[in-house]
């Protein structure tokens, strides 16, 4: 004799219901059926968002060179009378001890005497001054190339300005010159030196 077989309904109507709520109740919705879907080859250099208009088709994007941070490395900084090798400078470093001309902040008559050096940072609509004096410091130096937007350290093991721009691309050029009568004791970026 032959067993019977009884379908389980319940199983069967448990199957039904999940269909049911995954899929056929979004098939009603128009955005079932517009999905776009983007593939890039290189994620690392691109990325794109397809939006619910987008054509059909395939599109070709030709990547010949990614953007770069504008980025500068100080020349090593050395006390103007140097007495020992170990002397290290640090934040508080005055200007004037690198052998920096600057303001030597004495009047005469209302007017400052000592050479007038000011440092100009230019980066993108950015600009910013800062006028050396003989109490000028790393320190005073770091927080004018922060205001103007830019990464700035001073590395107290190698002894150097470690600068470089937020953003990349043309955005993130940035141009540090010095202008005055010690101008000449402050190398400019072009000689890969900030000071």
């Amino acid at each position: 004799m032959r067993k019977r077989h009884r379908p389980n309904w319940k199983e069967l109507n448990t199957k039904i219901k999940n269909l049911q709520s995954k899929f056929v109740n979004n098939m009603r919705f128009e955005s079932a059926y517009s999905k776009r879907v983007t593939k890039v080859s290189d994620s690392n250099a691109v990325s794109v968002i397809t939006g619910d208009g987008a054509m059909t088709g395939v599109q070709n994007l030709k990547v010949s060179q990614l953007a770069k941070t504008a980025y500068m490395t100080g020349g090593k900084l050395t006390l103007k009378d140097n007495v020992t090798a170990d002397t290290k400078l640090n934040a508080l470093t005055k200007l004037s001890d690198l052998g920096i001309k600057g303001s030597d902040g004495s009047t005469v008559a209302g007017i400052t005497t000592g050479d007038d050096t000011t440092l100009k940072i230019k980066n993108g609509d950015t600009s910013v001054e800062l006028n050396i004096t003989k109490d000028t410091t790393i320190s005073d130096v770091l927080s004018k190339l922060k205001e103007a937007g830019l990464n700035a350290n001073f590395d107290t093991t190698q002894q150097r300005f470690y600068i470089s721009a937020k953003d990349s691309g043309d955005a993130g050029n940035f141009s540090i010159t010095a202008t005055g009568t010690g101008a000449d004791d402050l190398p400019t970026i072009s000689k890969g030196r900030i000071l």
